[in-house]
């Protein structure tokens, strides 16, 4: 009886726990926040095959912060980068901090960043607010350099061949500015 429920067990979680971020809008103030993080490290130390060397896109994670509140929110990419959060209040946002950690086996390594300048950014109600492609590339001790390229489309491309039947892609789509402060 066991071997017949675990196949069951593990759908469910699957269903419970892997969709529990996604969600559609409900109502035409409803925002969406995304865009994609790519790092790229050089110098780093390896452990046991576990290095933040070469290009990560998956499981960065990163720390916003809204600038009237003080509220934090962690978002972490998907897929190819993608990040997308549909719960941030309207506001302005600060970016606090970016998380990798790399695993191989039991050994891990892992990279923060604090960017230097406040960087904002506004959210919007009623649109999916796009911040487009951040590169985070860093060497060990010695640079760490977070640029913007603007590539809105890049983000869409990704959501849309994600998503494609997602009520989001009906929404207005606005470009944001992350402005240095």
């Amino acid at each position: 009886m066991k071997t017949k429920v675990m196949p069951y067990l593990g759908l469910a979680i699957f269903l419970i726990f892997g969709c529990a971020t996604y969600s559609e809008p409900k109502t035409e103030n409803d925002k969406l926040l995304t865009g994609i993080i790519v790092h790229t490290g050089i110098g780093y130390k390896k452990y046991s095959g576990a290095t933040v060397n070469g290009i990560h896109k998956t499981g960065i994670e990163m720390t916003i912060k809204n600038v009237s509140t003080n509220e934090e929110f962690k978002i972490r990419t998907k897929k190819n980068g993608l990040f997308y959060l549909h719960e941030l209040p309207v506001g302005t946002y600060e970016i606090e901090d970016f998380y990798l950690k790399v695993s191989s086996g039991k050994a891990w390594a892992d990279t923060h960043s604090s960017p230097d300048n406040r960087l904002r950014f506004s959210i919007e109600n009623g649109k999916v607010n796009n911040l487009g492609v951040i590169n985070w590339d860093g060497k060990m001790r010695e640079w760490t350099n977070i640029s913007f390229n603007n590539s809105y489309n890049t983000v869409m491309k990704e959501f849309t061949s994600r998503f494609p039947k997602s009520n989001w892609l009906k929404m207005e789509v606005i470009n944001l500015n992350i402005k240095k402060n």
